[in-house]
């Protein structure tokens, strides 16, 4: 058992090596590519960056060429008279008991599960415990347009008392919940914009996508990078859904799209509270804010599917990549946490020649 934990662990931080090269590959020049492609297509992007986390590619090389069964049956020699990592790696394993790590790792792994699973939980107790069927006309009737022109089953309008922002939660039973407070003050545009911003995040399974990366983050919970390319890959998602939203509006149109989303920021100040299980209408910084607007009032003239499938095949090529790097990692990471490490001193072994052993 403790060797597989210990396996488990060494995949777990070559694929961070993985994970951090596409990011440092691809995330510089993810407004370039952005120009060349949509909204939609960066989301899967960032969906791939979170998978390189995830998608032990290299794992087949390593079955292939041998190296895995090596590390599990056999000993890495570190010589510390050696100048360089042998030396790096005996100073740092007098000091510091690395093998513990990976039992660190699965722990915070369970506690992160843990968490996230209570959150999801919690967050449907919730809302099922205050929703209540809309029956206001104009909320109710769009509703009905907007599953009428794209007909998606189990998907229910509900309002909530206990909820910030208009969200959507749910995977099998797919609710859009609408903050009880915010169902007066708004006109049949604006209904028509929330409603069908919630409804691209059902067709989209965007909540599946968070849910995914909610649970990708149990294995990763320590890197910082898997933080960020979560919060990015958020961001990313709810530009989508404003980009199908806004497709074809008028310049007056996006502009109160943009209005919209002031307003209900400003309704939900005294109230917000992110949730963890849900994707909304509103994101989680003014940053966020600011980047949806100017994506949603400047047209993206230069998407085409030839810009599309270009920059997906390079985020491909890149994911390669970042397992080859992760591949010539294997070594330095065993010798660095695995348990099947002995320090050699001069003397105990001869080097010789491949023609010299009988």
């Amino acid at each position: 058992m403790n060797l597989m934990i210990e396996r488990a662990f060494m995949i777990a931080l070559l694929l961070s090596v993985s994970g951090f090269v596409f990011c440092a590959i691809f995330l510089p020049f993810e407004r370039l590519a952005y120009r060349w492609t949509s909204a939609r297509t960066m989301a899967t992007i960032n969906t791939i960056a979170l998978l390189s986390f995830v998608i032990p590619l290299y794992f087949v090389v390593s079955i292939k060429d041998g190296s895995e069964k090596a590390f599990r049956e056999m000993h890495l020699l570190v010589y510390p008279e050696n100048s360089g990592f042998d030396s790096f790696v005996f100073g740092v394993r007098e000091r510091i008991h690395m093998e513990y790590f990976a039992t660190i790792w699965l722990i915070g792994g369970i506690i992160f599960f843990l968490y996230y699973a209570w959150s999801y939980i919690r967050l449907l107790r919730v809302v099922r415990k205050s929703m209540f069927a809309v029956q206001e006309d104009i909320w109710h009737g769009i509703f009905c347009e907007i599953k009428g022109e794209r007909r998606i089953a189990d998907v229910r309008l509900v309002g909530c008392c206990n909820i910030a922002t208009p969200c959507t939660i749910g995977v099998r039973k797919k609710y859009i919940a609408i903050p009880a407070y915010m169902l007066t003050g708004f006109d049949a545009e604006e209904i028509r914009f929330i409603l069908a911003h919630e409804w691209y995040h059902v067709v989209h399974r965007d909540l599946l996508r968070k849910l995914l990366g909610l649970f990708l983050n149990c294995l990763n919970w320590f890197n910082p990078l898997y933080y960020l390319l979560r919060k990015n890959l958020s961001e990313w998602t709810e530009a989508a859904c404003d980009e199908e939203v806004t497709r074809n509006f008028t310049k007056g149109q996006r502009r109160k799209y943009c209005e919209l989303m002031i307003k209900i920021l400003e309704l939900e100040q005294s109230r917000y509270g992110e949730e963890l299980c849900s994707v909304g209408f509103m994101g989680a910084s003014i940053n966020s804010y600011k980047s949806r607007m100017i994506k949603i009032m400047k047209r993206n003239s230069r998407n085409s599917r030839a810009g599309r499938t270009a920059v997906l095949a390079v985020a491909l090529g890149i994911l390669l990549f970042s397992n080859a790097v992760a591949k010539e990692a294997d070594v330095p990471v065993n010798m660095l946490f695995s348990r099947n490490v002995k320090f050699a001193e001069r003397g105990q072994f001869e080097v010789v020649k491949v023609d010299k052993i009988s």
